[in-house]
């Protein structure tokens, strides 16, 4: 298949727009892990002022990621689209990105699932620290 000059640009701004958007959602997720981190400081502070503050930042931020997570999605299909797909696995779909994207992107992926499991273990021990903490059995 002959991909005209126009098909070319625009497929390539798509992939370059994509890796623009995970590199947002990875600093996002990253700002949530901090915050989660510092949830759990303040936790084991008994500082229920800041754990009040740090909720709604926490809040705040997952509004953030959310947002930046549609941004990449909507990014992730205008670039299946500029291969001339209906849909695409992220795998088969990086692969035929030029190859300046393939390896930022599946750096990006890999530190972004690895922030998720990290997010994923704060959030439930935050969960059983807080409601050990409010328990009227201490």
């Amino acid at each position: 298949m002959m991909i005209d000059r126009h098909t070319s640009k625009t497929y390539e701004n798509a992939a370059e727009e994509l890796t623009r958007a995970l590199r947002e959602e990875l600093l996002e997720y990253a700002g949530l892990l901090e915050l989660l981190q510092r949830q759990q400081a303040l936790i084991f502070e008994e500082n229920l002022l800041e754990l009040i503050k740090i909720s709604d930042e926490i809040s705040s931020q997952q509004q953030i990621v959310q947002s930046s997570r549609h941004t990449r999605t909507y990014w992730q299909k205008r670039t299946v689209q500029a291969m001339h797909e209906d849909d695409l696995l992220w795998d088969e779909m990086a692969h035929r990105l030029p190859v300046r994207n393939q390896v930022p992107l599946q750096l990006i992926r890999i530190e972004i699932n690895s922030l998720l499991d990290q997010i994923q273990v704060l959030l439930s021990q935050n969960q059983y620290l807080s409601r050990r903490a409010t328990s009227p059995f201490d």
